[in-house]
């Protein structure tokens, strides 16, 4: 059976997002797939993982916008900046949850983020994650981040809970760290799930268990391709349009589109992939097509 579209995962604790991009590729037999914005084996939640076709557009998800809960430990730092790692530093500490309210406006908005050791980033071909487990330590540069929001849900301290939107490249565990040591201590992260990427939410998303029940009909958990790409405008041919871009040829745009615009390409009510206006604004060209074989149920 061939599957195309966007499979949401909730990814369950103690895997990584490539194992259990595996596992959900052994349940429905499928060959091509792949997972976009890892989630450490701690984390848990939403899991974009793009099928068959689907495979094409996976940038366009990896550059969203998501929304973790995150619960963190104050006074305790760990070799990871999470549970998995060894305890590094251990501080007592009393922080109020009026004190703590008014620091996070101080991360909230366009920020620097210096990137933990413990990441997938490379170092001369070498994960940054290898080099640190031999003990090493290698300079980072700070990353521009943006938190969108950033709300405290639960004080039980030393246990605090915040509700976080970020940016794409945010790591959540230097977000706990970096807060802990502007109020003179330390934390690390002990709960992260991911409630959303871009427009999707766990509402949606199925557990690994539940993929066992749709084995026979796979298509009932899946989100159709063209939903990865949301923020574009939808743009529909003409039949003569669309053999023109199948082709690979450019096709003339209509003035009020404007200059390099990215745009949902339909034709007959069915998405057939992206295209782009050039720089003049002249012409549609296509950028990134879905395959002629799956193009092939289009009423031509």
């Amino acid at each position: 059976m061939t599957i195309h579209g966007i499979l949401l995962l909730d990814k369950p604790l103690g895997i990584s997002s490539n194992a259990a991009l595996q596992q959900a590729k052994r349940i429905f037999k499928i060959k091509k797939a792949g997972h976009t914005g890892s989630l450490d084996p701690l984390a848990t939640g939403v899991l974009p993982l793009c099928l068959g076709e689907a495979t094409k557009f996976s940038q366009y998800l990896l550059n969203s916008d998501k929304t973790y809960e995150v619960t963190g430990f104050f006074g305790v730092k760990t070799t990871t900046g999470d549970s998995e790692g060894d305890v590094s530093k251990e501080q007592s500490v009393s922080i109020t949850e009026t004190a703590l309210t008014e620091k996070l406006a101080d991360f909230t908005g366009v920020i620097q983020q210096i990137p933990p050791m413990y990441s997938a980033l490379k170092f001369q071909g070498k994960p940054l994650y290898l080099l640190a487990r031999q003990g090493q330590t290698i300079p980072r540069a700070a990353r521009t981040i943006t938190i969108y929001q950033l709300k405290l849900t639960c004080f039980d301290f030393p246990k605090v809970t915040f509700q976080v939107t970020c940016s794409k490249g945010t790591y959540i565990r230097v977000l706990i760290e970096d807060i802990a040591e502007s109020l003179g201590t330390c934390a690390h992260v002990i709960a992260l799930r991911r409630t959303q990427v871009g427009r999707y939410d766990l509402s949606k998303s199925h557990t690994l268990s539940e993929l066992m029940n749709h084995v026979e009909n796979p298509n009932k958990c899946l989100e159709p391709i063209e939903s990865a790409l949301s923020e574009f405008e939808n743009f529909s041919v003409s039949l003569p349009e669309y053999k023109q871009l199948q082709q690979g040829q450019h096709m003339m745009a209509p003035d009020s589109l404007g200059k390099d615009r990215l745009l949902k390409l339909y034709y007959n009510n069915c998405f057939f992939g992206l295209g782009k206006t050039d720089e003049q604004g002249h012409h549609i060209m296509p950028k990134r097509l879905l395959s002629s074989e799956f193009m092939s149920h289009l009423s031509i």
